[in-house]
């Protein structure tokens, strides 16, 4: 988001990018408002964005060269997420190779690429099925199209025997 909204990307702000518009404009309050806003959905029901608002935290952090920070702000990321997060071991990795603890980012680099196939085959699959969906229900309405079609043609043989019949039955009172 930071990188398209400084090549001049325009879009609409969402709840997942609160704090990072001010840190673009130089604001140096956008630490403190991506804190209030972490600290607002913490207390409200449902926090659908607040894994994106750590991680997002976690960026200004490394940005900084805060790494334990940044490391913490990922931790309460992962508190708040139902399954393994690639953005979040993504981030990760950029903190253990910023430390030069090559060992532990090659170990998040493989999990990040296993991460990034998964979900690859996750979308992939769902697009199929999403295919294969349209394309029977394509198949089922070309069919009752078909059916409708011979029905109508064959009313039309039909009503053509019948005329001829009758046009013969004439004849043959006539003759």
């Amino acid at each position: 988001y930071v990188n398209f909204k400084k090549l001049g990307g325009s879009t609409s702000i969402t709840a997942e990018h609160l704090g990072l518009d001010e840190l673009i404009k130089g604001d140096t309050n956008y630490v403190k408002i991506l804190e209030d806003k972490i600290k607002k959905v913490k207390e409200a029901p449902i926090s659908y964005a607040l894994k994106d608002f750590y991680i997002n935290l976690a960026q200004i952090y490394f940005e900084k060269g805060k790494l334990d920070k940044a490391e913490n702000a990922l931790f309460d990321a992962e508190l708040n997420t139902q399954a393994k997060d690639k953005d979040i071991v993504w981030k990760y990795y950029q903190i253990h190779k910023a430390r030069n603890n090559t060992p532990m980012a090659l170990k998040l680099l493989e999990e990040y690429i296993v991460l990034q196939d998964s979900t690859f085959t996750n979308s992939f699959q769902q697009s199929l099925a999403d295919f294969e969906v349209r394309y029977n229900t394509q198949q089922k309405e070309n069919e009752l199209v078909r059916q409708k079609a011979l029905n109508a043609e064959n009313k039309l043989k039909l009503r053509t025997t019948y005329i001829l019949l009758a046009t013969l039955a004439l004849l043959i009172i006539m003759a």
